[in-house]
């Protein structure tokens, strides 16, 4: 599992009380996926942190879920509920944990994966349809459906060994690996955007999407290194 200490909103696990009541989810779009979100919490299952949005209470707690599949449709839910709705919050899932649930094409490239991740010692979560698969399982994932990780390396080097095996593996992986990298702040960015050669990256936070400059991305981690040595 991916460290909490950072404080970080998106990707958590997100439990709420069964105690929820209608009037308490708020910046949600419909009666029916009120009562959607009220029978999946009443189910015992977790809901996803996510960024802020228009519309959310900024004292509330952003929520989101994706509901089974139905009719080649991915039906997903927003919504924002008070702080005192909030009955426990847990790290994203590890890829080791979910490896059960993947389809046979992903299993050869997820167990490099965890076996790599693992000898950096470097925490590798999942989220996405492998996280709901594990959840609800009913029918998120399929033979073309994407791998989503979310991997949080302690320093630039460890980054950098890392963007460089989710290249390799690409290329022989039949399916897309898709995902993102953590940052110490507890932001996220696209592996790929990192790996590119952009001079600006899309960072996304619990407060919502921001740019930044790729060398403002890259420090971040010498940021971490030098508070960390401060006396």
């Amino acid at each position: 599992m991916l460290p909490t200490d950072s404080g970080t909103r998106r990707h958590s696990r997100i439990w709420l009380e069964t105690t929820l009541e209608v009037p308490e989810i708020g910046n949600c779009p419909d009666a029916r996926a009120v009562q959607a979100v009220l029978d999946w919490v009443n189910a015992g299952r977790p809901l996803v942190g996510r960024s802020r949005m228009a519309g959310d209470a900024l004292t509330g707690m952003p929520l989101g879920l994706a509901l089974p599949p139905v009719a080649g449709t991915r039906p997903r839910i927003a919504c924002c509920v008070p702080m005192t709705a909030v009955q426990r919050v847990a790290p994203p899932l590890s890829l080791g944990e979910v490896l059960p649930v993947l389809p046979m094409s992903m299993q050869p490239v997820a167990r490099e994966l965890v076996h790599y991740a693992t000898g950096m010692g470097m925490p590798l979560g999942v989220y996405g349809s492998a996280f709901w698969q594990h959840t609800a399982g009913d029918g998120y994932l399929h033979a073309d459906s994407d791998l989503d990780l979310l991997a949080a390396p302690c320093d630039g080097i460890q980054a950098c060994q890392w963007l460089a095996q989710l290249v390799r593996c690409e290329t022989v992986a039949p399916f897309r690996l898709d995902g993102e990298i953590r940052l110490p702040d507890g932001a996220t960015v696209n592996w790929r955007e990192l790996a590119g050669e952009a001079s600006r990256l899309l960072v996304r936070t619990d407060a919502g999407p921001v740019l930044r400059s790729r060398a403002e991305v890259w420090a971040t981690w010498d940021t971490a290194a030098q508070a960390e040595l401060r006396p």
